[in-house]
């Protein structure tokens, strides 16, 4: 990362929140963020099946969402000779986990409303991380609208362009919400993280 490794967090006029940290500071680290019908027939209900069939629709869309973050980012450290992330289902996990609760609590922030923090959600996710970095938004409808006002704040284009190898991204929308879309992405590298072909 071509600026400092410690926590790197910074008030916003914008709903963009960056912060990076390196695992060294991970047990003493306080992050301080300034800146997530049954339908009748004759037959008898599968009382799952509509639960079943709104989480497979939510996993695709978030699927798409996700491969269009992952191929966003790619495009603009392509632009600067910089090599391609890969995709993590764990980083995905810690994403999605960030954004699904900024969502539901109405807020942008790094520690979330169970009191878990970047390295805390992403160590739950059984990531094994040497270095990480977070990016959450809130209100761009798409991920392209997303990665640009991230490319146009310092402190989250120096994460989308950092040192890192692996790659998570989260969305969730909830019409309902201050911001209606909110956004996360995960940043780490690791000595012993693979990727995971199937979501490139």
């Amino acid at each position: 990362m071509p600026c400092s490794r410690y926590s790197r967090i910074r008030r916003l006029r914008s709903t963009l929140v960056p912060v990076a940290m390196p695992s060294a500071i991970q047990s003493s680290l306080a992050i301080i963020v300034a800146v997530v019908a049954l339908a009748t027939s004759s037959i008898k209900p599968d009382m799952h099946s509509g639960l079943r069939l709104r989480q497979a629709a939510r996993s695709s869309q978030t699927n798409d969402v996700y491969s269009a973050l992952l191929a966003r980012v790619n495009q603009e450290r392509a632009a600067k000779g910089l090599p391609a992330l890969c995709a993590s289902t764990k980083l995905q996990k810690a994403a999605q986990r960030q954004s699904e609760d900024m969502a539901a609590n109405d807020y942008l922030h790094h520690v979330g409303s169970d009191g878990s923090t970047v390295p805390s959600r992403i160590s739950d996710a059984g990531y094994k991380w040497k270095s990480i970095a977070e990016n959450v938004a809130g209100g761009q409808a798409d991920a392209d609208a997303v990665v640009g006002n991230w490319m146009n704040s310092t402190g989250h284009r120096m994460n989308i362009l950092g040192d890192y190898t692996h790659f998570g991204g989260g969305y969730t929308h909830n019409p309902d919400g201050m911001y209606t879309h909110y956004w996360a992405q995960e940043f780490a590298t690791s000595e012993t993280e693979g990727c995971d072909a199937r979501l490139m």
